[in-house]
């Protein structure tokens, strides 16, 4: 990588390359980084299996001009994730956020796809981490998030958003996509997590944090006032779990719209409409969406949720998954034990309909 570097041409402004003698890991590698931003005023974080958009600066630089005074915004990210992970991460329920008439929208999950920070939204978060923060089954966060290894900086920069009611920016058009390069996460490339990726220049409209009422929370579900600000159940204290990842225990709401088999639901929707709030928001009648008081729940979906979900929304990821895990199915002894042992019987049911012909 060292070697590539100094061969690159740069022809847009000073060049500096920063070689480390050893591996720094994950976490203070990318500490170092949006360290950098106190010298250069904001830093942009690309990661080595990242491809962006032709004009990932020009987003970057508006954005970062448009939020500079924004305290309630803690990065902006250049890539949209079209998975929700925050039941288990990597399979993950596809993730469509609503319109909301620009360009952009707010999430309380740090981007680490391809991320910008100003000096100041690091700075804020550099005072939080060096408190030395401690992560417990209390906060309230995906619980894969809370099993991430020490080596991840991205869980801490969770639990200050959450802790401190931050956003990230996000793209409803992406400026960055992942390869899926086979690596840590991967035993071979895969394009799962490609994205779309913005291919014109324009100049962005960007929501100010008054202005809208789409916003996700920290299990990429939106905020109760997002409903109310459509009419939905308005001032009725209920939590959010239509992806069906929240632990609802550690939430105190009386009542909750969630995708989790239901007791004695007072109200129900189907999951046939994109994006999947748009069922409730819309009165689209089904048995998949239950909306009850929140002690009423289990913490299973309702069965055939999840399939339908993958269907509706990414059918082709959907196929080729299925596809993939028969063909995983078949390699197996006892798939084989069983196909060889049946072999004779489905040869005679062959014949015997060759023979009525």
């Amino acid at each position: 990588m060292l070697d590539i570097a100094q061969k690159l041409v740069w022809q847009h402004g000073e060049k500096r390359i920063i070689a480390h003698k050893e591996n720094l890991g994950l976490r203070k590698h990318v500490i170092s980084c949006g360290d950098l931003s106190k010298e250069y005023g904001s830093v942009i974080v690309l990661e080595d299996d990242l491809f962006v958009s032709p004009y990932f600066y020009d987003y970057a630089s508006q954005a970062i001009s448009f939020y500079d005074e924004e305290k309630k915004i803690a990065g902006i990210s250049l890539i949209t994730y079209k998975w929700n992970d925050s039941a288990n991460e990597f399979t993950g329920l596809p993730f469509i956020p609503l319109q909301n008439g620009y360009d952009a929208f707010f999430m309380q999950i740090p981007s680490s796809w391809g991320q910008v920070w100003t000096n100041k939204q690091w700075e804020a978060f550099k005072s939080f981490y060096e408190t030395k923060p401690v992560i417990t089954e209390t906060d309230k966060l995906p619980d894969n998030v809370k099993k991430w290894p020490e080596s991840s900086w991205k869980k801490f920069f969770y639990k200050y958003i959450v802790d401190n009611n931050l956003y990230f920016v996000y793209p409803y058009c992406a400026h960055s996509t992942n390869f899926g390069d086979a690596g840590t996460h991967f035993p071979e490339n895969t394009p799962l997590l490609q994205v779309a990726l913005m291919n014109v220049r324009k100049n962005y409209s960007f929501p100010q944090m008054h202005e809208v009422k789409i916003i996700y929370d920290a299990y990429m579900e939106l905020f109760p006032e997002s409903f109310w600000s459509l009419g939905v159940k308005r001032n009725v204290d209920f939590c959010v779990d239509v992806y069906g990842g929240k632990p609802l225990e550690l939430f105190e709401n009386e009542y909750c719209f969630s995708i989790k088999e239901c007791m004695r639901p007072i109200e129900q929707y189907g999951i046939d409409l994109i994006p999947i709030e748009n069922n409730i928001m819309c009165g689209f009648a089904g048995n998949k969406i239950s909306f009850s008081k929140r002690v009423d729940y289990g913490k299973n979906m309702v069965p055939g949720t999840y399939d339908r979900m993958c269907q509706i929304y990414d059918g082709v990821v959907y196929n080729t998954g299925c596809q993939s895990g028969m063909d995983y199915v078949k390699k197996t002894k006892a798939y084989r034990w069983g196909y060889y042992s049946l072999h004779p019987f489905k040869l005679f049911e062959t014949l015997k309909r060759k023979w009525r012909k």
